[in-house]
């Protein structure tokens, strides 16, 4: 598990978007249960083997807003007959964790199996979060065939439903929906349909009551938080990352580094295409400015500087490099490319600031590049 990164430095801001392997959890074997990390060496290689494996739905997101953070992973193998996934989610949901008062860490490691393991991995993770009394049972009300064995269960509640975690579990889903944006909109549209029936409903679907929870709000730090995102769902994966640091907050330096990728099958060439970029971003409206002038620059925009600028952010890009996009990616276009990040970003957003994400939202939009959950 990549580690998430909470470290504030003094000044400068980063926005890193970077293509990587995110979470990794050791192969197991289909069954009822998983054995302790240690014993996983001991699986016969028949049960599992590389042929039948399939990463197509393997999914990972890694997500922070300062001291807010959101891990999961779906790993899935495909025998013959049925399937195995293995499913682990790590938050910290309110400030870091640790002794003397800290916040405790919430995490899950289970082995779903069944028919429907693949897709209903990802209900029954979201209902665990939000602490259903019996989140398989929703789950399979929904009329998905899973089996759930757990090797580690930490919950956010050992009582009642709290505001808190249902919360959690409602931005974890904004996450997800972000990621599974990359791939199938079929399975994006079933995702929806199905979180909201188990009451845990993305932001892009509608709902009664908007409001962040008071609990996770008060918690986050300001608007000049540390964020980051790691995502990747089958072939396909962004990140990005921004770390600010101001020794006199009036001024900041960003530095960012992006790179969108999308990995090709054998046969298909030589390699990855890749959208990349190192730049610096200085001026005091660094913060926000940095992550709409990577949208423009990832869209192909010819003077993504002077969109930013337009909207009233004193930024200044010192060493500018030449757009590398020229839609190569295949099945994208560079436009996509910037809205899938705009959507990434907007829901690592979701885990802090209220302000700060729909001032995102607001200029995304005026650039041209709306997340596809701005409504």
């Amino acid at each position: 598990m990549r580690s998430l990164k909470n470290n504030l430095l003094a000044g400068s801001v980063v926005v890193l978007l970077l293509a990587s392997c995110v979470l990794s959890v050791p192969r197991a074997t289909p069954g009822k249960s998983i054995g302790q990390p240690k014993s996983v060496a001991s699986v016969q290689p028949s049960s599992i083997s590389q042929d039948v494996a399939d990463r197509s739905d393997d999914l990972s997101i890694d997500a922070s807003f300062g001291d807010v953070n959101i891990s999961l992973e779906r790993k899935k193998h495909r025998g013959k007959s049925c399937c195995l996934v293995v499913i682990q989610i790590i938050a910290v949901l309110v400030g870091k964790p640790g002794g003397d008062g800290g916040s405790p860490m919430i995490d899950l490691r289970a082995t779903i199996t069944g028919a429907d393991a693949v897709r209903g991995s990802l209900l029954y993770g979201l209902a665990w979060l939000a602490g259903d009394p019996n989140p398989i049972g929703r789950v399979r009300a929904l009329g998905y065939d899973i089996d759930v064995s757990k090797e580690h269960d930490r919950p956010c509640t050992d009582g009642p439903r709290s505001p808190m975690c249902a919360e959690g579990a409602r931005r974890l889903a904004t996450l997800l929906d972000a990621t599974l944006a990359l791939g199938s909109a079929e399975e994006l549209a079933q995702f929806r349909r199905d979180a909201s029936a188990i009451g845990v409903a993305p932001d892009c679907v509608p709902r009664n009551a908007q409001a962040a929870s008071p609990v996770l709000s008060a918690a986050s730090p300001d608007s000049l938080a540390d964020i980051s995102m790691d995502a990747s769902l089958g072939d396909e994966e962004i990140s990005f990352e921004r770390k600010i640091h101001c020794s006199v907050c009036g001024a900041h330096g960003v530095h960012i580094k992006l790179a969108v990728l999308h990995v090709r099958k054998p046969g298909d060439g030589e390699g990855p295409p890749l959208i990349d970029l190192r730049a610096t971003v200085d001026g005091p409206d660094s913060v926000g400015g940095s992550l709409l002038y990577a949208l423009g620059w990832v869209a192909g925009h010819s003077d993504p500087l002077g969109a930013v600028r337009a909207l009233g952010y004193d930024i200044a890009v010192p060493n500018a490099h030449t757009h590398s996009c020229s839609d190569q990616l295949p099945g994208h276009t560079c436009e996509d490319a910037a809205q899938r990040l705009a959507t990434l970003i907007d829901s690592t957003l979701g885990l802090g600031d209220p302000g700060e994400r729909a001032q995102f939202r607001r200029d995304a939009s005026a650039i041209g590049i709306a997340p596809s959950c701005s409504t």
